[in-house]
């Protein structure tokens, strides 16, 4: 994805492993 990783992380805890495979 073009997001940063702090919006990233900020998904992995909301959506869980939903936005694991976008490391």
């Amino acid at each position: 994805m073009k997001e940063r990783k702090g919006k990233v992380k900020v998904a992995w805890e909301m959506n869980g492993n939903h936005c694991i495979g976008v490391k």
